[in-house]
């Protein structure tokens, strides 16, 4: 990897709003992508490592010089030790009663998601699928989003996120104990958009909100990234006036996955502000879930499309797209070889 960039100045912008109150940005072409802005494939005298594809489809090609896969080396799966750790942790995964003891089938296996809007996007989904006979019934799916609840947000203990989990948790039936598992979807809220620039700084954020959700939920063992999904430039049919703000507009969601990529690959490489066993632990072992970005309206290697039709204004869901995320991290979790062995029965 290249030779990291030191980011010497962090704006943070923004107010911490929800979700319906996101700002919007102008955009190019909703089939464009890139800094270039040429549509995919029209690559005529272009280097062919502008080109977004998804993080896990790269094989041997580059992003401006950076080489993709999911884990290191252009891995697409899990490797070595680190498959080993993520193998056993998935056989800890057991119910636990609200102080956080063990009650195997008698407790609760909790799994939700912090962050943005999006990061409750499945939830109520995977509630209604909890009744598949295959399944777990043992099983709750929560929510903590928020809007604007950025990676700054939830690294901070202090901050307004944490005063809105705290109300909400009573209404998700849980406690902080239970809580073993979580999907996270945010990002920043700073005004530094280029690549490598900002999922650099995304990066260091991430592992610090990581860190503080270690502290929140003690029996925190599993994170998941998911990537954001590709969005697009509709129409204000609402007549609000807005438009997509530079946080969210491309190529910010492809660039976020990237942060996370090298989030994970931090942990697989020893960093001690990531590490996940022993009796230094200060977070929790990070991985991939349902990966999310498309290239616009191509189906990604998992099959998962993501249209103009799925969201109500180009960057949030409507209830059929939040009801395809469901679907997406419910195939994640009834196929991943890791967490079969503790969802389905």
């Amino acid at each position: 990897m290249k030779t990291s960039i030191l980011v010497t100045a962090l704006a943070i912008g923004g107010l911490f709003t929800a979700c319906h109150k996101t700002s919007f940005v102008e955009q190019n072409d909703a089939g464009a992508y890139g800094s270039t802005g040429k549509l995919f494939g029209a690559i005529d005298g272009e280097a062919t490592d502008t080109i977004c594809i998804p993080i896990n489809e790269m094989g041997d090609t580059t992003y401006r010089g950076f080489q993709g896969g999911f884990y290191p080396n252009g891995a697409t799966t899990p490797q070595g030790q680190y498959a080993a750790d993520l193998d056993s942790i998935n056989k800890t995964i057991w119910g636990l009663d609200t102080a956080g003891n063990r009650k195997n089938k008698a407790g609760t296996i909790v799994i939700g998601g912090v962050g943005v809007c999006l990061s409750g996007a499945p939830v109520n989904g995977l509630r209604r699928r909890k009744r598949n006979p295959l399944t777990i019934q043992n099983i709750n799916f929560v929510n903590f989003e928020y809007g604007g609840a950025t990676f700054q947000y939830i690294a901070d203990p202090n901050s307004i996120y944490w005063d809105h989990v705290a109300l909400k948790m009573p209404s998700q039936n849980t406690t902080y104990k239970q809580v073993q598992m979580l999907w996270m979807t945010s990002d920043d809220s700073t005004s530094i958009t280029d690549f490598p620039a900002r999922p650099l700084l995304s990066k260091e954020n991430i592992k610090a909100a990581v860190r503080t959700l270690k502290i929140k939920f003690p029996n925190l063992k599993i994170i998941y990234f998911v990537g954001r999904p590709y969005t697009y430039n509709l129409s204000d049919t609402a007549g609000t006036g807005k438009i997509m703000n530079s946080r969210s507009k491309n190529p910010a969601p492809y660039h976020q996955g990237w942060a996370e990529k090298w989030v994970l690959e931090d942990q697989i490489n020893g960093d001690p502000g990531l590490a996940y066993k022993g009796p230094n632990a200060v977070a929790p072992i990070l991985t991939w879930g349902a990966y999310e970005w498309t290239q616009g309206k191509l189906p990604n290697a998992d099959g998962f499309t993501w249209y103009p039709s799925d969201t109500r204004d180009g960057l949030h869901p409507t209830d059929a797209g939040k009801d395809k995320i469901a679907q997406y991290f419910w195939n994640f979790l009834t196929t991943d070889p890791y967490t079969t062995q503790w969802y389905l029965k």
